[in-house]
């Protein structure tokens, strides 16, 4: 039951599905789910969504996969990407995917690529979260339009109103930017344990030591 239990895992991780449920999917979701508020009220959205057919679920779930791949181009765009150490690699991608590509060749255990995958897991999960909430007000601004005349004159008793999910939305985006710079350290922390930086050969970049 055990083996059973954990070729299921490696199962889910190998074939990259919590990987797109987490890393692709409920990001997409939540960025779609805040351009929707600002253009229906919430009961109605309800209302819609548990009267959607069965038939019609694949269909969005491939809408907000595809959304969360346009989320997770938008800190690349901007040059704010974390995926991988820059600094470790001399800023080069190509070196950490030789890298990572190394690890991978020389696991041998389930266990072991679980672990690998699991850290590329949350890594995509949270950074892609972190970025579908930091634009979500963006978003609902967008599809709710108001006019600049009733954002100047509503926009400090709105945040009266409303600071504590301000609050809770700041305190969300710090945890999960943060949770997503350590899931990157303890990747790359990982695949060093597996195979050394410093042993691959010349062409890959290495880490300073001047």
């Amino acid at each position: 039951a055990m083996k059973e239990l954990s070729s299921l895992v490696d199962a889910l991780y190998s074939r990259l599905l919590l990987r797109d449920v987490f890393g692709k999917v409920v990001p997409g979701s939540i960025a779609i789910l805040a351009f929707i508020l600002g253009l229906f009220e919430p009961q109605s959205i309800v209302q819609t969504l548990t009267e959607i057919p069965l038939g019609a679920w694949p269909i969005l779930y491939g809408v907000a996969w595809l959304a969360g791949f346009v989320i997770q181009q938008i800190p690349q765009a901007f040059n704010r990407s974390h995926t991988y150490d820059r600094e470790k690699y001399d800023d080069k991608e190509l070196a950490f995917n030789a890298h990572l590509r190394a690890v991978r060749y020389a696991m041998v255990e389930d266990h072991d690529r679980q672990q690998l995958e699991r850290f590329v897991v949350i890594k995509e999960a949270t950074g892609n979260a972190f970025w579908a909430i930091f634009i979500a007000p963006l978003l609902l601004l967008l599809s709710s339009r108001p006019s600049v005349e009733i954002l100047w004159q509503q926009w400090w008793p709105f945040l009266n109103q409303y600071w504590m999910v301000f609050l809770v939305w700041g305190a969300v985006i710090y945890f999960l930017g943060k949770q997503h710079k350590s899931s990157l350290k303890n990747q790359h922390e990982y695949m060093e344990t597996v195979v050394p930086l410093m042993s691959l050969s010349s062409n890959v970049p290495r880490q300073s030591n001047e």
